[in-house]
């Protein structure tokens, strides 16, 4: 039924497929889009990877936003027959015919407030599409990460260059999945429009000007020597956190250095690494009273933490399939990623207050 959704023969144009004139400007944006996105990649820079990633992410969203409306399509029939439903019920409140037919239109009905939230929210969508059948639970969880990180490259400028093409790879395949996978029209009857656009017929067999490329077409042609190289992949993306965790470890030993570096006698035989790695989540205002109640404190990360996600991070490489290995990058990068931002905190704290110290010694 979906497929008969997206498009239908028309005995007016010799059997053809053919779209409404505002689907089919649908089918020419996203697919603009997406090839200006697949140029910028084949620029091979990372200012140009950063530039398709924010394109990406919102052909992801919009793609999915018409999905949602498709899928939607008949909720305000449904609203109309729980309506009348209800009004049954209130003049025969004991029929139970007429109360098994309420309850199974209203399990049908997608909530005002589910509504609201898929105009609004990416992750919303992402949970109502994947709650519909349309992707799969690994292609939901690495879509939440990839809008996080575009977030994160849009808003803050944050994430790691070596990191931002495979992710740019990545989200380009998984969209150009959604665009070919998920329904984005009603069904039509009637075609407004004969010959294809210039931006489409690329996509053509022998760019021919009648008839139009199919998603499936579209997206085969955008993907066709696109460069994802899957063991390239995992060793970017292994190398990518195996970095970070180097560089916490850094932090870690430079703020035990600081504090106890001066203490010779204590440095070699205290545990002064479990008390930075403990100090970095203290949350009171006052310092503790003693390392005792520093080291008894109730935290969420611990020492061995920091192996463990190391561990995994050089296990990458094991994991088959390119959603399932960015699913794991990511989980083991949301592991961490808390603590990471404790750690850098007080490593920055600990360097301006030296500093401070320093300045004022001069008389600065």
């Amino acid at each position: 039924m979906k497929q008969a959704k997206r498009r239908v023969k028309d005995d007016l144009v010799d059997g053809r497929e053919t779209l409404r004139l505002d689907d089919l400007e649908r089918l020419e944006m996203t697919a603009v889009q997406l090839d200006e996105a697949r140029n910028l990649l084949d620029r091979g820079t990372v200012s140009h990877a950063r530039l398709a990633f924010i394109l990406l992410d919102n052909a992801a969203e919009v793609i999915m936003r018409r999905n949602a409306e498709v899928e939607l399509d008949g909720n305000m029939f449904l609203e109309r027959i729980r309506d009348r439903w209800e009004e049954i019920l209130a003049d025969d409140p004991g029929n139970a015919e007429a109360r098994r037919h309420l309850d199974e239109v209203q399990d049908e009905i997608v909530p005002e407030r589910v509504r609201r939230e898929l105009s609004r929210n990416f992750d919303a969508s992402v949970d109502f599409i994947r709650g519909r059948g349309g992707i799969r639970e690994t292609e939901a969880r690495v879509l939440k990460k990839l809008h996080w990180y575009r977030n994160e490259l849009y808003h803050r400028d944050r994430l790691r260059p070596e990191t931002i093409r495979s992710a740019c790879l990545l989200y380009f395949d998984l969209t150009c999945a959604l665009f070919e996978r998920l329904p984005q029209y009603e069904l039509t009857t009637v075609s407004l429009h004969m010959e294809t656009p210039p931006a489409l017929r690329k996509f053509n067999a022998s760019g021919t000007v009648k008839g139009y490329p199919t998603e499936e077409q579209i997206a085969a042609s955008l993907r066709s020597d696109l460069g994802i190289d899957d063991a390239g992949l995992k060793g970017a993306l292994s190398a990518h956190l195996t970095s970070r965790l180097d560089d916490l470890d850094a932090a870690i030993s430079r703020v035990e250095d600081t504090l106890f570096g001066t203490l010779p006698q204590l440095a070699p035989s205290g545990p002064w690494r479990q008390v930075v790695v403990h100090l970095a989540q203290w949350t009171d205002e006052e310092l503790p009273a003693s390392f005792d109640e520093l080291l008894t404190a109730n935290v969420q990360y611990r020492e061995a933490d920091l192996t463990s996600w190391k561990q995994r991070a050089a296990g990458l490489p094991e994991v088959a399939g390119r959603l399932e290995l960015f699913a794991a990058f990511a989980d083991i990068e949301d592991a961490f990623e808390p603590f990471e931002e404790q750690m850098t905190a007080l490593d920055q704290r600990l360097e301006r207050e030296i500093q401070r110290e320093v300045d004022l010694r001069r008389g600065k």
